[in-house]
């Protein structure tokens, strides 16, 4: 599957070209979290340990050497999901309508508690219709076509040991990283609010959330 992310990426690379442009969107979850010193798990809150674990133990860093993807954190307020409401989704909004022209595909690091709400929050708040055209010429023309997977985990993606972080072996974070990857650098795939666990995709507007544990992370029609 690895394979054939850099041979998306390639091509990419060889019909627009231009490297691919990744934004990274982090609002916390279980795939960031490490131990802290009372030994309980919480999403890293430095953005340089974010970016640590992304290239280092997720892999972004061959990619990036490879000169096939640039990446960025563009948004990074990491939080318990079970808590968060409407309007601490709201603040991404605007960073995301900021930054849209100068990417080509986001992903987003969500908790499992509360994703498929954020899924359809984005779902309704970012394709909106562009009222201008809709009045002068009867289009309907939709202002966010670029792909936007929102990643879960049950399992952190690294373990922070002796100072530095290493893989988390075990852990279904890799896996769903590498199938968001496929996902975005798919020229068909530009939805924004898709679901990834594992090796699956699931549209956020009819998933909820299933299992705590390595059962079905998403329960849904």
């Amino acid at each position: 599957m690895r394979k054939q992310i850099v041979e998306q990426l390639q091509r990419f690379r060889e019909i627009s070209g231009k490297t691919y442009r990744l934004a990274i969107v982090n609002w916390g979850g279980t795939l960031t979290c490490v131990e802290n010193e009372r030994k309980l798990l919480a999403p890293v809150q430095d953005k340089k340990d974010l970016e640590t674990i992304l290239l280092d133990t997720l892999g972004f860093k061959d990619l990036v050497r490879s000169g096939l993807l640039n990446m960025q954190v563009i948004y990074h307020h990491p939080m318990d999901s079970s808590q968060m409401t409407d309007a601490d989704r709201e603040p991404a909004l605007k960073t995301l309508e900021q930054e849209y022209l100068a990417f080509d595909g986001f992903i987003g690091i969500h908790g499992t508690d509360s994703v498929a709400r954020t899924a359809r929050y984005l779902h309704l708040t970012l394709p909106y219709l562009d009222p201008r055209e809709l009045w002068l010429n009867n289009s309907s023309i939709h202002n966010w076509t670029k792909p936007f997977p929102i990643v879960s985990s049950q399992e952190p993606a690294a373990l922070y040991d002796a100072g530095d972080f290493r893989v988390n072996v075990g852990s279904d974070a890799g896996m769903s990283i590498v199938t968001a990857m496929l996902l975005i650098t798919n020229h068909r795939f530009g939805e924004v609010g898709v679901l990834v666990a594992r090796e699956h995709a699931y549209r956020g507007t009819v998933y909820d959330k299933g299992s705590e544990s390595h059962f079905n992370l998403f329960d849904g029609d």
